[in-house]
């Protein structure tokens, strides 16, 4: 897709910075982005993708007049497979998502997953907007923040969207 929408969509995820679950894992933003992805929010699911898909690429997306590229789902393994092959970033940059399971072995596996603002060297770490974290930096928080992760965090990969042009 184009660095226009990543770009956007990184300015839209800064905005977003502060806001915070009501009750666990809802809130009127986080509900919104949970149906954006075929989800109820009823069923309080964790948010950090659906941040991404239904949340601020979403919004990016319409803004622009593209059609969102990242694939409907709310876990961060399915992310991860169900994008085209194209986006799969051998390096991290501005833009990317990052996308970390606990079980690399397993198809369901818990995950985490979030867009990265800057990469920081020769400390080797990423900062990023992440959803459904806290400051403690937990994949199951209480709403978004902005972090500093180490690059070994990162044991899955990084999608780049913006990696071409439409």
């Amino acid at each position: 897709m184009s660095a226009a929408l990543v770009d956007r969509a990184l300015e839209i995820a800064l905005t977003k910075v502060g806001i915070r679950e009501t009750s666990r894992n809802r809130g009127p933003e986080i509900d919104t982005w949970v149906r954006r992805i075929g989800l109820d929010p009823e069923g309080r699911h964790p948010y950090c993708v659906a941040f991404l898909v239904g949340g601020v690429f979403y919004e990016a997306a319409q803004e622009i007049g593209l059609r969102n590229p990242l694939p409907a789902t709310g876990k961060a393994i399915r992310l991860w497979l169900r994008s085209p092959s194209w986006a799969r970033a051998p390096l991290v940059k501005r833009g990317c998502i990052f996308v970390r399971v606990r079980d690399l072995e397993d198809p369901d596996s818990a995950g985490h997953a979030g867009l990265v603002v800057d990469v920081v060297f020769p400390e080797k770490r990423i900062i990023t907007v992440e959803a459904n974290t806290n400051p403690a930096g937990s994949r199951e928080g209480d709403g978004v923040y902005k972090r500093s992760r180490p690059f070994e965090y990162v044991n899955l990969g990084y999608l780049d969207f913006g990696a071409r042009e439409t």
